[in-house]
């Protein structure tokens, strides 16, 4: 990732609440294409999830 897009990511997120910020991250996981099998790995995994979460 190049650092113009992480600082956009940062300022879209800067400022919200925990609620908000919830909100933004899933409606973009929502316009992403689902994850290949090969990449659901223990390495990608997010603990502490309810449900199960990677990310690449």
């Amino acid at each position: 990732m190049n650092d113009a897009i992480q600082d956009e990511i940062i300022e879209e997120f800067d400022g919200l609440e925990w609620f908000d910020k919830y909100t933004l991250l899933i409606s973009f996981g929502k316009k992403l294409k689902p994850m290949d099998e090969e990449f659901k790995t223990e390495d990608n995994s997010i603990s502490g999830c309810q449900s199960k979460v990677w990310v690449r």
